[in-house]
């Protein structure tokens, strides 16, 4: 379910993922799956956000991996590289350049108040300078593509309207046209097996790779009440209840939150309806995966080809940037040229072109 301004065809979609593990049912339900449905309807940046997960990645081999476990799943998805450029972050040096010259235009406090600032300092996270300037570094990412439409779960909605706070101030102090992005906000983040938003961060996601067995077995992990059987239940809460949502038909859905409610079903039935649901919608979704990510040559191939259409569009945004802003060097028209010194050079020009011993060089004819 997504809400927010109609889709249009001169919309341009950016869209990105962080590698820091598997991707997992949140990432396939938050940005997978919307970024796959949209990338067919209007021109797409689908990236893989690894300069975003150095605020916690120290693994270099393992970051390389995982960035081509997010390219095999956007391809598993059925995006198709070319209609859509899929690329890597750091690939596109212009993201950082812009980045820069939106901190210095965006206010302490603004970035204080950035809901991911504040969930992970509040959970102990050490604050670094990378974490503080992730949102001015997401609206690079967003406005130097020319972006528009940014496909978001209600979390992340915050995000975006930053990203227009920062267009508007460069707008505003250098006569800019940054476009101001809009999102589009698809439905609640999915929960993850303890019932906080599924997160590599929180150790409770159940990883698109996983075997029917893997899953089922996570499935069973979910924590729910202590209820005993038969007695009723707060359904409409529960993770099960509202991880079922993402992948079953709504009316099936209410059956069984009305039968666990009731006290006619158990939590080991509606974690089996769960499990049997994910079955049929992401056991084929992991096959695909498995098989595409098994060539990285080609998934490499696929990065560079999109990075380098990404920094083609890059480097239109940056040209105006720096022309705005006075960054770099000016357009060099080369050194003012005087009539006499003009003169001097036609003569030296007619000279070496016909030279002296041909009667035509000096102006006369035979």
């Amino acid at each position: 379910m997504t809400s927010g301004a109609p889709i249009e065809a001169k919309d341009i979609l950016v869209s990105g993922i962080k590698p820091t593990g598997t991707p997992h049912l949140g990432n396939l339900v938050g940005m997978l799956r919307p970024s796959a449905r949209l990338a067919r309807e209007v021109t797409s940046y689908l990236f893989v956000a690894d300069l975003h997960a150095l605020t916690t990645a120290r693994d270099g081999k393992e970051l390389r991996r995982h960035v081509y476990d997010d390219v095999a799943a956007l391809l598993a998805l059925g995006v198709d590289p070319e209609r859509a450029a899929i690329f890597r972050q750091s690939d596109v040096p212009q993201i950082l350049e812009l980045a820069w010259i939106l901190g210095c235009l965006a206010p302490t406090p603004l970035l204080e108040r950035a809901h991911a600032f504040k969930a992970a300092t509040s959970e102990g996270v050490s604050p670094t300078l990378g974490l503080f300037s992730y949102p001015v570094l997401m609206a690079a990412d967003i406005l130097t593509l020319g972006g528009t439409l940014v496909p978001v779960g209600t979390d992340q909605r915050q995000h975006v309207e930053l990203t227009r706070d920062l267009a508007r101030r460069f707008n505003q102090a250098f006569a800019g046209a940054l476009p101001l992005p809009r999102a589009m906000v698809e439905s609640a983040a999915i929960p993850g097996l303890d019932g906080r938003k599924m997160s590599k961060r929180y150790g409770n996601t159940i990883p698109i790779d996983a075997t029917p067995r893997e899953r089922r077995a996570l499935v069973r992990r979910i924590v729910t009440d202590s209820s005993p059987l038969g007695a009723p239940v707060d359904a409409e809460s529960s993770t099960v209840i509202q991880m079922l949502r993402h992948f079953e038909e709504e009316g099936s859905v209410r059956e069984m939150a009305e039968s666990l409610s009731a006290g006619r079903v158990g939590w080991a039935e509606a974690k089996d309806r769960l499990a049997d649901a994910l079955d049929r919608d992401v056991e084929p979704l992991r096959q695909r995966f498995i098989a595409i990510r098994e060539d990285e040559r080609h998934l490499e191939t696929v990065l560079r080809a999109g990075a380098a259409r990404a920094q083609a569009q890059a480097a239109k945004t940056l040209a105006e940037v720096r022309s705005l802003t006075g960054l770099g060097r000016p357009l060099d028209p080369g050194p003012r040229v005087g009539p006499t010194t003009l003169a001097r050079r036609l003569d030296e020009a007619l000279t070496m072109t016909f030279p002296a011993s041909d009667p035509v060089a000096i102006g006369g004819t035979r």
